[in-house]
C-alpha cells in the first residue's frame, strides 16, 4: 500500500486466498492509524475506546476478581500522543487486512493471492521468481528489482539465502481456542482482558468486542472438541452458557533475529527478520535483546527500524 502510494510499482504474491480465520492482532498504535491517515485509509471506529484496553487478574470471570492491572506497567505518559488528530484502535487484523488489500490495490498494487513463489535467483539487476498460482498450478516467472520477504518466522526466503539467527531462541507454546458466546455482562466494568489464575489454570481470556472472544493457554495441549469447549467454561466459571467453537491454533514464542537484514536485492522484514514475543507490543523484549546484543547488532536492528 505504502510503496503504491510513493509511486513504486509493486506486486504482493500471498498463498493464502485471504486473511487467517483467527483474528490476531487488535490494538494498532496512534503512529499506525497517523499512517493510514497519509494513504487515505477509512478506519471504522475504534471497537474497544480509544484508551489502552484494562485488564484484570481474575479467577474465572464468574469467581474472584483480584486485581486490576495496567496495560503497560510504568508506562508515563501518551508520548505526544494526545496532540494526534487521529486515536489508536482496536480493530482485528482480520476485518483491518481486507482494508489494506482495497486501499493498496486502488493505488495501483497488484495483488496476487492464492500464489506461492517457489524459487528465485538474483543477479546485479534484479531478482528473478518463479511462481505457481495454487488453483491450477499454472508456473511462471516474474522479474523484479526488489524482493522484500515477509514470509514469517520459518521464512524460506531467509534459509534459502543462508541468513542464519540468534538470540534467546524458543521461549514457549501458546495454545488458543477462538469462540463465541454470550458474556457481554461480565464486560460491563469496562475491562476487557482477563488473566485467569487457577490452580490447575494458567491462560488469558480477551474479548474482540464482536462476539468473539479467546482464551490462550500456555501449554502444548492438542485439545479435543469437548476439552475445548470444558477449558473455555472453566475460565468463565459457568457451564449454563452456550459456546460456539470456531477454531483454535498453536503458535511459538520465541526470541530471535537474523544476523543479517538484506542480502544483495532481497531484504527481510517482519518475523522474517526478528521474530518477538508479543507481549504489551515486544518493545521491552527489543530492549533485553539490546543488553544481550552481540557487536554491531544495534546497527542491524536500526537498518529495519
Amino acid at each position: 500500500m505504502f510503496l503504491a502510494w510513493r509511486g513504486v510499482p509493486v506486486v504482493l504474491v500471498e498463498k493464502h486466498n485471504g486473511s487467517s480465520a483467527h483474528p490476531r492482532a487488535i490494538g494498532f498504535t496512534t503512529r499506525t492509524v497517523e499512517h493510514f491517515r497519509r494513504v487515505g485509509m477509512e478506519i471504522p471506529s475504534s471497537l474497544q475506546g480509544m484508551k489502552p484496553p484494562r485488564r484484570a487478574r481474575v479467577e474465572s470471570l464468574t469467581g474472584a476478581w483480584l486485581e486490576e492491572y495496567p496495560w503497560t506497567p510504568g508506562g508515563k505518559g501518551d508520548y505526544g500522543a494526545g496532540d494526534s488528530p487521529v486515536h489508536a484502535i482496536a480493530i482485528t487484523q482480520d476485518r483491518l487486512e481486507p482494508l489494506l488489500r482495497d486501499r493498496a490495490a486502488a493505488l495501483g498494487a497488484d495483488l496476487r493471492l492464492g500464489t506461492e513463489m517457489l524459487g528465485f535467483t538474483q543477479d546485479d539487476d534484479g531478482v528473478t521468481a518463479t511462481m505457481r498460482r495454487r488453483d491450477d498450478g499454472n508456473e511462471y516467472q516474474l522479474r523484479a528489482q526488489y524482493v522484500v520477504a515477509a514470509d514469517g518466522a520459518t521464512s524460506t526466503v531467509r534459509e534459502t539465502l543462508g541468513i542464519g539467527r540468534h538470540g534467546a531462541g524458543p521461549l514457549s507454546v501458546q495454545r488458543s481456542v477462538l469462540f463465541r458466546a454470550p458474556l457481554d455482562e461480565y464486560l460491563e466494568h469496562g475491562v476487557v482482558q482477563f488473566e485467569i489464575e487457577q490452580p490447575d489454570l494458567k491462560a488469558f481470556l480477551t474479548t474482540y468486542s464482536d462476539g468473539r472472544w479467546v482464551l490462550m493457554l500456555s501449554d502444548d495441549i492438542d485439545r479435543t472438541v469437548d476439552e475445548q469447549i470444558r477449558v473455555v467454561q472453566q475460565a468463565i466459571g459457568r457451564t449454563d452458557i452456550p459456546i460456539e467453537l470456531v477454531t483454535n491454533g498453536r503458535w511459538e514464542l520465541a526470541g530471535l533475529i537474523a544476523d543479517r537484514f538484506s542480502d544483495g536485492r532481497v531484504f527481510l522484514v517482519g518475523d522474517a527478520a526478528h521474530q518477538l514475543p508479543p507481549n504489551r507490543g515486544g518493545l521491552r523484549c527489543q530492549h533485553r535483546y539490546r543488553r544481550r546484543a552481540q557487536p554491531g547488532l544495534e546497527a542491524r536492528r536500526g537498518a529495519v527500524g
